[in-house]
């Protein structure tokens, strides 16, 4: 009998540590969400660790998530979450016209203290904001002024300019 039951305290206290941090992951994640749905920068502190708020600025943080929303559109939410280790999770956040997938590094108390875009966002579809296919167009320009109206004109749309050359 006593065998048995410091096998289930054996057993509970070596689980006790992982539920803590995958609780203290999952703490993170609701908090990444939180800022990523609101642009509430004021509990960023308790979900990532001192390395990640050192490299990027409350005002980094909420450049990153408008670049994001322009590019994918409104936020919808956490789509999916895998803890894969004590330090370890990956998660996809849903937008509009895509996802983003991340993997992200814990310390002991579940807090991000690395952040890795896993690949470049998937889209939904090939639309603009309006609903309408996105086309895209190669301009053959003559100098910089026809350069310069043709890179004004398109002001609302992410512009690719190319120099090719023959030599």
């Amino acid at each position: 009998m006593k065998i048995a039951f410091l096998l289930a305290v054996l057993l509970i206290s070596g689980c006790s540590p992982r539920t803590d941090q995958l609780a203290g992951q999952q703490r993170a994640i609701d908090i990444a969400s939180q800022f990523m749905r609101t642009g509430d920068t004021t509990r960023l502190r308790a979900a990532f660790g001192d390395s990640v708020l050192a490299a990027y600025s409350p005002s980094d943080m909420i450049n990153a998530r408008s670049d994001m929303i322009y590019s994918l559109g409104e936020f919808q939410g956490t789509k999916d979450q895998h803890f894969h280790s004590d330090s370890e999770s990956h998660v996809t956040f849903g937008f509009e016209r895509g996802d983003m997938t991340f993997t992200l590094l814990h310390d002991s108390s579940g807090k991000i203290v690395l952040i890795s875009e896993d690949a470049e966002p998937t889209t939904h579809a090939s639309t603009d904001t309006t609903g309408q296919p996105i086309t895209v167009a190669m301009t053959d320009l003559s100098g910089t002024d026809a350069l310069r109206l043709a890179f004004n004109s398109d002001s609302q749309f992410v512009r690719l300019v190319s120099l090719l050359s023959p030599t």
